[in-house]
C-alpha cells in the first residue's frame, strides 16, 4: 500500500505546524459498526475507539473531565474562564454504517484500511464523521499545548450510534446535561458543509450553515386479502390495492411551503442570480406561487420546499402461483418544518383506500427541529470562522434535509446549528454512506484550523 507521510507541516497553518494524519487513520481503522443486535464482541471497537482518544491526546486527558455515558458515548467537559456564561457543544458521533456488500472490490482501498495515499486519509467514516470528530480533537489538543483557555465552557459530545437513530448516546448525553441544568448558547454538529463551484449554485463555493432540520417517520401501509389460487383472478388482490395507495401517494404530495430556513438560503443566493430571479425572490409573498412551482420542478429543490414521502420496501407474496393474503409496504418520510407527524398521518390517510391499514413504524420518530436564530452570536461567530479558514466563501443558512443528534438538543440549547468544515465537489457527496468514502489531508487541516477559530473567537 502506497502511505503518504502520517505527519503534515504547510508553511502557514494555525494548527501548530504539525498535524499527526495517522490519528485519524488509526481511528477509521476501528470498525465501529453499530447495529442494534451487536455481541459484546462487535461492540468492543467502541471500547478500543476510547482508548485511541485517551492515548492520542494527553493534554485532553489532563485538563477536560470526561463522562462515559451510558457504557460507549464520551462527554467531555472543557472548563472555560467565565462559568457563568452559558456553554458551547460540538457534537460527533463515532459509530459507522456497514460498507454495502458486493462492493468492496470497487473500493481503491480497503474501506477500514485508513489508508494515507494520494492526498487523502481514506476509508468508512472519513466524512461521516470520524474526519469532523478527529478535528474537533486536534484542534483542542493543540490550543491546550498553546496555553489555550475558552472564554466559555466547551463540551464534546461524542455519540456511538447515531446512525442508528441516536438513542442510546446522543439522547442519553443530552437526558444527563438536562438533569443538571446545563442549557448551550448553541451546539454544532454535522449537516451542512462548503460546496464547491461544481456543486454551488451561484459562480463561487457556498458554505451553508443548516438552522433546521426535517423531522422523521416511517409509516407501514398493510393490506389483508383471502388469498388463493391465481386462475380465478379476483377483482381486487392485496397487491393492487397497495400498489394503487403508493400511487396515490406519489402523485398527490404533501402541499409545497417556502419556510424561512430554505427562504433564507435563496434569498442570500438571488444575490448572485440574474435580476429577473432577485425580483421574484425579493416580492416573495406575491411570486410564493411562482417560487414554489419553480423550485418543484428538480428534485434537490422540491425537497427543500416540501414534506417528502418515499416508498422505501414492499413485501407480499410467497410464490408465483399462490395470490398473497397480504402486501406491506413502508414509506418513509422526513418532514418539512411546519408541518408534523400528525399532519402526514392525515394526508395519507385521506388519499388512500380505507381497505389500507396505516401503522406508526418504531424506530426514528421526529418532529421538524425548532429553525434557529441566523443572526445570534453562535451563528455570526460560526461566519466568521468560516470566512477566515474558508476565504472568497460565500456563506448562508440552510435546511438539512437528513436528521442529526441535533434534534436531542433543542430542550437545552437556544440554537442548534449544523456545518462540518469540509468542502464538498458533486461526487464527494456520493461518498458518504457510499464508495470510496475519504477524506482531502489538506481539508482535514483546514477543518482543524476552523474548529481552533471556532473556539479562540468565541462570543
Amino acid at each position: 500500500m502506497k502511505r503518504n507521510a502520517v505527519y503534515w507541516n504547510p508553511k502557514r497553518d494555525s494548527s501548530g505546524g504539525i498535524v499527526n494524519i495517522e490519528r485519524l487513520s488509526k481511528a477509521i481503522r476501528l470498525k465501529t459498526i453499530f447495529r442494534n443486535d451487536c455481541t459484546d464482541y462487535e461492540l468492543q471497537p467502541f471500547l478500543d475507539f476510547h482508548a485511541l482518544l485517551e492515548n492520542s491526546y494527553p493534554l485532553i486527558r489532563q485538563t477536560l473531565e470526561k463522562k462515559v455515558i451510558n457504557t460507549y458515548s464520551l462527554l467531555y467537559k472543557w472548563p472555560g474562564k467565565n462559568p457563568k456564561l452559558d456553554p458551547i457543544a460540538f457534537l460527533a458521533h463515532f459509530d459507522v454504517v456497514p460498507v454495502e456488500p458486493g462492493t468492496q472490490q470497487q473500493w481503491r482501498y480497503d474501506p477500514f484500511s485508513g489508508a494515507i495515499a494520494d492526498g487523502f486519509v481514506w476509508g468508512r467514516g472519513a466524512l461521516d464523521m470520524k474526519g469532523p470528530l478527529m478535528a474537533m480533537m486536534e484542534a483542542v489538543e493543540t490550543l491546550l499545548s498553546q496555553g489555550v483557555r475558552p472564554e466559555r465552557t466547551i463540551y464534546l459530545a461524542l455519540g456511538h450510534d447515531e446512525e442508528s437513530g441516536g438513542f442510546n448516546g446522543a439522547k442519553k448525553i443530552a437526558f444527563f446535561l438536562k438533569n443538571r441544568g446545563i442549557r448551550f448558547l448553541y451546539t454544532l454538529d454535522e449537516g451542512m458543509a462548503v460546496l464547491d463551484q461544481k456543486l454551488s449554485p451561484i459562480k463561487q463555493p457556498i458554505a451553508v450553515i443548516g438552522i433546521a432540520e426535517k423531522g422523521y417517520l416511517t409509516l407501514k401501509l398493510s393490506v389483508k386479502d383471502k388469498g388463493g389460487h391465481p386462475s380465478v383472478a379476483p377483482f381486487k388482490t392485496a397487491i393492487g390495492t397497495l400498489c394503487r395507495a403508493v400511487r396515490r401517494l406519489e402523485r398527490k404530495p404533501m402541499p409545497a411551503a417556502f419556510v424561512k430556513p430554505s427562504y433564507s438560503f435563496f434569498e442570500h443566493i438571488s444575490l448572485y442570480l440574474p435580476l429577473w430571479a432577485k425580483t421574484v425572490l425579493k416580492n416573495s409573498s406575491i411570486f410564493n406561487w411562482l417560487i414554489l412551482f419553480m423550485l418543484g420542478r428538480y428534485e434537490k429543490t422540491n425537497a427543500m420546499i416540501r414534506t417528502i414521502g418515499v416508498p422505501t420496501m414492499i413485501q407480499s407474496g410467497v410464490r408465483e402461483n399462490i395470490l398473497p393474503c397480504s402486501a406491506t409496504a413502508l414509506i418513509n418520510y422526513r418532514i418539512l418544518p411546519g408541518d408534523s407527524i400528525k399532519k402526514v398521518v392525515r394526508h395519507v390517510t385521506k388519499a388512500i383506500d380505507n381497505d389500507v391499514k396505516i401503522e406508526i413504524c418504531d424506530g426514528i420518530i421526529c418532529e421538524p427541529s425548532p429553525v434557529s436564530d441566523k443572526q445570534s452570536k453562535g451563528y455570526l461567530s460560526l461566519a466568521k470562522a468560516i470566512g477566515r479558514v474558508f476565504p472568497d466563501t460565500a456563506i448562508s443558512a440552510g435546511l438539512v434535509l437528513g436528521t442529526t443528534d441535533s434534534r436531542y438538543y433543542s430542550d437545552i440549547s437556544r440554537n442548534n446549528y449544523r456545518f462540518a468544515p469540509f468542502v464538498f465537489g458533486p461526487q464527494d457527496r456520493l461518498r458518504i454512506h457510499g464508495t470510496n468514502e475519504r477524506v482531502p489531508i489538506k481539508g482535514y487541516v483546514r477543518a482543524i484550523e476552523f474548529y481552533m477559530q471556532v473556539i479562540k473567537k468565541a462570543p
